[in-house]
């Protein structure tokens, strides 16, 4: 006992080494990002204006951190990444259960088309966001029937409800609308959390912007991110998201269910032998992930855009699965690789408005989350080892 008590001093130093580390880690690449900027700003400049635009090193520094760093990236980034959050996480399930459904971009498409057919119908957002789930629930059977009772090849399914989500939501549109896109709908409102009595003068107390004239507090709180203000002011369906975390989380992982869920993807006989009804849990795992892809979609129409455009999910069921890969087949993984995506994406905009004497295209900004996904893919954040019977049909003949 002596040993290991002599030991937690030098076990705490370990643990906090590590986070430091991660904390370091994070700055170093975040300023990799800087001067790979710089450096593509400066060949850039040179092909559109014909002459060499070197910033001052130190300006171009000083103004991507602030960006970098701003209270207004971490908000839009909240927005963008929950749609493919959603998705990511509803991947987690039917994965986990060895079903691969690389139709959840069709399905996210569907969700954004249903929300805004439905709100506009009924002149109700709320409509229109249970019709994008049932829509979801829909499509997922399908590939659910498909895939599970009669062993289709899934990549072959999941491309197909990709192909006619993309062409029937066109014809579709363009029949009722008779344009490419829907008229603006009603949305989910925002809610601001300074607006709740006595709740929102603590939390506004905390805002660091509250402190902004502080001598030297101020000029900190001034550069670093308000949590407070990042989670403030969003569409209502943002919070469900952020709800829907942790109680994915426990039902994956935490109760009998995601138990049994969890051993179907790595070995679905000994499931069966153990009692388990393996067909109808993976019909259970995939009709949850289709309800959370519709949700994401829906959040995609009348969350961000209050309309729906022609292939408004935009490969973002696709980034959805790389995000899950990313978080390794988990639910607050899957998150962490959405948000990254999201993060990026803000930065996307956020460059192209206000950075001065910018030229970098904005598709190279664009590359970044997916340059990220490869490097952690490779190893950067350890070994990414998919479920055991993935993509393979239950059949309880085998061995």
């Amino acid at each position: 006992m002596s040993n290991l008590t002599g030991n937690k001093p030098l076990l705490n130093r370990i643990i906090l080494g590590k986070k430091s580390k991660i904390f370091l880690r994070v700055l170093l690449w975040m300023e990799i990002l800087v001067i790979g900027l710089y450096v593509l700003n400066i060949i850039f400049s040179y092909f559109i204006t014909d002459a060499f635009d070197i910033q001052n090193i130190f300006t171009f520094h000083i103004e991507v951190w602030t960006i970098l760093l701003d209270t207004s990236t971490f908000n839009a980034m909240l927005r963008l990444s929950m749609p493919i959050a959603l998705t990511a996480m509803g991947a987690s399930f039917n994965e986990r259960v060895g079903n691969i459904n690389i139709g959840l971009e069709g399905i996210m498409l569907w969700g954004a088309w249903a929300a805004v057919y439905f709100s506009y119908t009924t002149g109700n957002a709320w409509a229109g966001v249970f019709a994008a789930m049932m829509f979801g629930i829909l499509i997922a059977l399908i590939h659910a029937i498909l895939t599970i009772t009669f062993k289709a090849e899934q990549i072959v399914t999941g491309v197909a409800i990709n192909l006619l989500a993309l062409g029937l939501t066109n014809v579709l549109t363009l029949v009722i609308w008779e344009t490419q896109y829907s008229p603006i709908v009603d949305t989910i409102p925002k809610f601001n959390f300074f607006t709740i009595p006595i709740l929102g003068d603590i939390l506004q107390f905390l805002s660091f912007s509250q402190y902004s004239n502080f001598p030297v507090v101020g000029i900190i709180f001034d550069t670093i991110p308000d949590p407070i203000k990042i989670l403030n002011n969003h569409n209502i369906m943002i919070y469900i998201g952020i709800l829907l975390m942790p109680i994915l989380h426990i039902l994956l992982f935490k109760t009998n269910i995601g138990l049994r869920f969890r051993v179907i993807g790595e070995h679905p006989q000994t499931a069966a032998t153990a009692g388990i009804n393996v067909i109808k849990y993976q019909y259970a795992a995939v009709l949850i992930s289709g309800a959370l892809a519709g949700l994401g979609g829906s959040i995609l129409s009348i969350g961000l855009a209050s309309q729906f455009i022609q292939n408004a999910s935009a490969g973002k069921g696709f980034i959805a699965l790389a995000a899950m890969i990313f978080g390794k087949w988990t639910i607050f993984g899957s998150v962490l690789g959405s948000v990254i995506f999201g993060y990026f994406f803000s930065l996307q905009i956020r460059f192209d408005i206000l950075l001065k004497s910018f030229y970098v295209p904005n598709p190279f900004i664009q590359m970044i989350p997916y340059l990220v996904t490869i490097l952690a893919l490779t190893g950067f954040i350890g070994n990414a080892r998919p479920p055991k019977h993935i993509g393979k049909p239950y059949d309880p003949t085998e061995d």
